[in-house]
């Protein structure tokens, strides 16, 4: 039986709508109609924030929050944050004030709930996708990890072809942007790979460490993206790259 679930999140819908409404999301305004509709319902929404980090770091924040409309951390899941992401966790919270004065002094609530239907309506066909595929076993075999729950979110505002990983407890979730076909396949085994290649590099980060003086070189490098901002965060996410191409492709065909 496949474990993955696919869910709208109207914490994450508030989350990329103040980003984009200030300009501070990766892609193009019209990558998407539902992302050229909210920057234009949400342009004139005014505030001095300035994004501190990658987003990928506010919405492994919001993931982690009480029941929207709250804005409180539900203290169960902050207490299982690895150790080397404390730090960056706790930066993250400064765009908590901005997010919940964005709801407060727009109309967001209502804006949403006329939308609803069309990012049902992406979720609903994602959904379809996977009823002939059994992603999660074939990666849990693969990785010889204890089973990990996979929770997706369709997000129109995320950038084209672009999507985010983060791993909570025993939760992978993958947050994924348009266009919304079955090509997004790849792209949601590849951030669920990530979830998994955390939990066996983690015990190794010592030993991978060790060739950190490599990453110099690559900063230096014409093609290098700057979305990889250390030297961990880059070596696992080609080691992802390998075998998802390599093997995990192979396995689901």
């Amino acid at each position: 039986m496949n474990k993955i679930k696919v869910k709208t999140d109207e914490s994450l819908f508030l989350l990329y709508a103040f980003l984009l409404s200030q300009k501070q999301l990766r892609g193009h305004i019209d990558d998407y109609y539902l992302k050229r509709l909210t920057y234009n319902h949400f342009k004139d929404y005014k505030t001095n924030f300035k994004s501190q980090m990658h987003h990928y770091h506010y919405v492994y924040l919001v993931l982690m929050l009480n029941k929207f409309p709250s804005f409180t951390l539900n203290k169960e899941l902050i207490k299982n944050i690895p150790n080397n992401n404390v730090n960056t966790f706790n930066k993250s919270k400064y765009i908590l004030k901005y997010l919940k004065d964005f709801y407060n002094n727009t109309d967001f609530e209502n804006f949403y709930i006329e939308i609803l239907s069309d990012y049902k309506k992406e979720c609903d066909f994602i959904s379809n996708i996977f009823k002939n595929y059994n992603i999660s076993k074939v990666l849990d075999d693969f990785f010889k990890v204890q089973s990990i729950k996979q929770v997706i979110y369709p997000m129109p505002l995320e950038g084209m072809n672009s999507g985010l990983g983060p791993m909570i407890n025993d939760t992978s979730y993958a947050i994924i942007g348009p266009p919304f076909s079955i090509s997004k396949i790849n792209l949601i085994i590849h951030e669920a790979c990530h979830a998994r290649a955390k939990k066996i590099l983690e015990p190794l980060r010592s030993k991978i460490n060790e060739k950190k003086y490599l990453f110099e070189d690559i900063k230096n490098h014409k093609n290098y993206c700057k979305n990889y901002s250390n030297w961990h965060i880059y070596f696992e996410e080609h080691l992802v790259r390998v075998i998802h191409i390599a093997f995990i492709q192979n396995l689901l065909i």
